[in-house]
């Protein structure tokens, strides 16, 4: 099967969408299928001005950029599928049309909540917020819901309008995948074709480890970017109040949050900021932890940082909202809190470093097996199932 990516990177092109597009374009390549990308970074825009900003939103209501990058790559590579990752906002949904009309089925992933929500998080003033859910997007207007601005979120509320109206996100395309059964219940309420939309949950190439390691340091974990929605600063203030005794608080990573918060808990003699490290270094500090700790107030799509914990028998501290439960079996592959609570969040922790070391061996084998089914393997044989159902759509359709 020949595959066409498209995709927007983000500044970085280090974030979760953009590893996800790497990891299936190495499992589609390794498996004896041709991949095509046409990748395009929102790094072009850093340093814009709030005009220049919302001029360029507003064009990708519908980009004849996009809609010509893709009609083009098509000629070149005459792909069978056109896989959207990410279109926003330099490439826009134009990019479907230009699938559709040059012979070839349309595939999105759904990795945030950018048609549903205009900051695309579903989080307002620290919590969760589904007020623009079922096509009440003009609340997000109201609420200045992308970052503060009234252009910005006018702009983009305009695209989701525009589409909605015009019937693309039912006609342009022949099937999405939702990571979780929570993400796909959200788009579904939102309007979004029941039946179109499939349910793939995100994968790791890390090999699954075949065995319980033993050697554990008495220390819990965080990884990920220093940023408000994140919630470490409920993780450091549940730090505080439990002071596990002989445990530490490992912070892997970087953002713009991190000075504020060693301002403020730089004295907790149990906690050590090791900063931005690289991935073998991240493996290397989640196979000796006890726990990994995710504390985030936002609806995560699907939290990598998990999948790697589970592939190596880390057992987790996580919210009881979005796909946790789901991703955690119910709380046997760890513990959960109540979201945004940091009553919640510090028992947890206490019972978690508290437990028998047989409990703890049961969290772990429970956290390996749910990495079986996260495996390359089951996803690549889930995508090639939706591929062929898009197939089908297309046909049965155009």
């Amino acid at each position: 099967m020949r595959v066409l990516q498209v995709h927007n990177q983000y500044f970085s092109g280090l974030g979760g969408e953009d590893t996800v597009v790497r990891l299936e374009e190495d499992m589609l390549r390794q498996r004896g299928h041709e991949v095509s990308q046409l990748i395009v970074s929102t790094s072009t825009l850093k340093g814009a001005s709030t005009l220049h900003l919302i001029q360029t939103i507003i064009s990708s209501v519908w980009s004849r950029r996009g809609y010509e990058a893709v009609e083009r790559a098509i000629e070149m590579f005459r792909p069978e599928v056109v896989h959207v990752h990410n279109t926003f906002p330099l490439l826009s949904p134009s990019v479907y049309y230009a699938a559709h009309r040059n012979g070839a089925c349309v595939v999105q992933t759904l990795h945030n909540y950018r048609f549903v929500c205009a900051n695309g998080i579903l989080l307002r003033n620290g919590v969760p917020c589904e007020d623009c859910v079922a096509r009440r997007k003009w609340r997000g207007i109201a609420h200045r819901c992308y970052n503060g601005s009234l252009g910005i979120s006018s702009s983009v509320v305009a695209i989701q309008e525009a589409h909605r109206i015009a019937g693309t996100f039912h006609n342009q395309v022949d099937a999405y995948i939702a990571l979780t059964r929570f993400q796909r219940d959200i788009f579904v309420r939102d309007g979004f074709p029941a039946d179109l939309v499939h349910i793939k949950p995100n994968f790791s190439l890390s090999n699954v480890s075949t065995s319980q390691p033993t050697d554990r340091k008495d220390q819990i974990v965080y990884v990920g970017s220093l940023r408000k929605e994140k919630g470490v600063d409920l993780l450091l203030d549940a730090w505080e109040r439990v002071h596990p005794q002989n445990f530490r608080l490992i912070l892997l990573g970087d953002g713009p949050y991190r000075s504020e918060l060693q301002a403020r808990y730089g004295s907790i003699n149990s906690v050590t900021w090791m900063g931005f490290q690289s991935m073998s270094e991240v493996s290397r500090v989640l196979g000796e932890s006890k726990y990994i700790a995710i504390c985030s107030r936002w609806y995560e799509g699907f939290a990598m940082v998990l999948l790697e914990a589970f592939n190596s028998g880390t057992p987790a501290i996580a919210p009881n909202h979005a796909a946790f439960p789901e991703l955690m079996d119910a709380g046997r592959c760890g513990f959960l809190f109540e979201p945004s609570n940091v009553e919640s969040l510090a028992e947890a922790i206490g019972h978690a470093v508290s437990i028998s070391d047989t409990a703890w061996r049961e969290h772990s084998a429970a956290a390996l097996n749910n990495a079986a089914v996260y495996s390359s393997d089951a996803s690549y044989v889930r995508l090639l199932e939706i591929y062929d159902t898009a197939l089908e759509h297309y046909c049965r359709t155009q």
